[in-house]
């Protein structure tokens, strides 16, 4: 008897339940993230190989910005200047898809 009411009550409270919760909305928000994340990818690698050329290519030394800066400082800016404007357009990106994610499945 005490065996069996042990087992019960470990059934009831198992991770399984509490991890996994069957609720439509969770999955909805789920399935739209990975959509989402699916898309726009392509822009997050992007900026994410500018950003570490930034970093390769020195930008932590570059002190001013001038007119007669060695070419790999204006290189390093420039990696970094395509990195902010691709996460931003990666931003940019996730709102629309957000939105037509949303008209298309009419939530």
């Amino acid at each position: 008897m005490q065996i069996n009411s042990e087992l019960n009550y470990n059934n009831r409270f198992s991770l399984k339940k509490m991890v996994l919760p069957n609720n439509k909305k969770y999955n909805t928000t789920v399935e739209k993230r990975a959509y989402i994340e699916s898309k726009t990818e392509p822009l997050e690698e992007l900026c994410t190989l500018t950003f570490l050329g930034a970093i390769m290519s020195g930008i932590f030394n570059v002190k001013t910005i001038e007119k007669n800066s060695k070419n790999s400082e204006k290189l390093s800016i420039a990696l970094v200047m395509a990195s902010l404007v691709l996460l931003i357009m990666k931003w940019i990106k996730q709102i629309q898809l957000s939105k037509e994610y949303d008209k298309e499945n009419n939530l």
